[in-house]
């Protein structure tokens, strides 16, 4: 019974994420983790300018449309609904932006 669990353990580990990579990609992943911290904190320098762009660029798409939304349905108001939502919604997506 014990080498049975045993067995199922040690098949179980083969299939492990670490077997999951071919050999190059393990040794890309082991030279990156060797990289000096200078050359890793200015990588992750470089990568951070473009996030902020995409999310600028995400928040901006947002509230362009939420105040497009809001002006479309001031003109095409159906009695009894209320303007408040579509308000809040734009104020909320150009104060995020």
């Amino acid at each position: 019974m014990e080498e049975r669990k045993e067995e199922g353990e040690a098949e179980i580990q083969e299939h492990g994420p670490e077997h999951w990579f071919s050999k190059w990609e393990r040794q890309c992943l082991s030279e990156d983790e060797q990289l000096p911290p200078e050359l890793q904190e200015e990588a992750a320098a470089a990568a951070q300018p473009e996030h902020k762009q995409q999310k600028l660029w995400h928040l901006f798409q947002n509230s362009a449309t939420a105040v497009a939304q809001l002006y479309k349905d001031r003109v095409c108001q159906q009695p009894g609904l209320s303007l408040w939502v579509p308000f809040q919604n734009a104020a909320t997506a150009v104060t995020n932006l």
